[in-house]
């Protein structure tokens, strides 16, 4: 019994592990990319966002959320994205390069959303069973995913001006 115990708990532990190394990665391309610099299709900017979003409310769903709770998430969803739109100022830029119209974001946006969903992660796996650390963790990732759409909006309208 007690070695069963261990094996499960080494299994969800490497199992932890292994999307930590994911995520870790992904963030890295992503980075690369960002200093780089990304071709402008508005698709593409509003695709991150939704995404992002997508996350938050699967995760959310996993508490199995009170409409209340659900307010909660919308309403930190709105205040991120204010300070999305305010944040997303001090970072972007865009250059053009063989032609086309490309851009660099804010890095900071993303990575921090990347922590939030990490924390939220980890919560959901440390604590499973602790719905108010979950529901404050959500929240944060409410707040971040909302930046990320209020970056993504920023971002279409300043290259509307940038191209005029």
């Amino acid at each position: 019994m007690v070695q069963q115990t261990i094996a499960a708990i080494n299994s969800s532990t490497n199992g932890f592990a292994i999307i930590l190394i994911i995520i870790a990665i992904y963030l890295t391309i992503r980075m690369y990319r960002n200093f780089r610099g990304t071709k402008f299709k508005k698709s593409k900017v509003y695709r991150l966002p939704i995404i992002y979003l997508l996350l938050t409310f699967i995760s959310l769903f996993i508490l199995n959320p009170s409409i209340l709770d659900i307010i909660a998430v919308l309403v930190f969803i709105v205040v991120g994205y204010f300070i999305g739109i305010w944040l997303s100022n001090l970072g972007l830029k865009f250059f053009e390069k063989n032609g086309e119209t490309y851009y660099r974001r804010a890095p900071f946006i993303l990575l921090l959303w990347l922590i939030s969903y990490i924390l939220r992660f980890s919560i959901e796996f440390l604590y499973p069973s602790n719905i108010l650390f979950g529901l404050v963790t959500e929240m944060l990732l409410a707040v971040t995913s909302g930046m990320v759409l209020g970056e993504a909006v920023h971002i279409v309208k300043s290259h509307y001006k940038y191209k005029k």
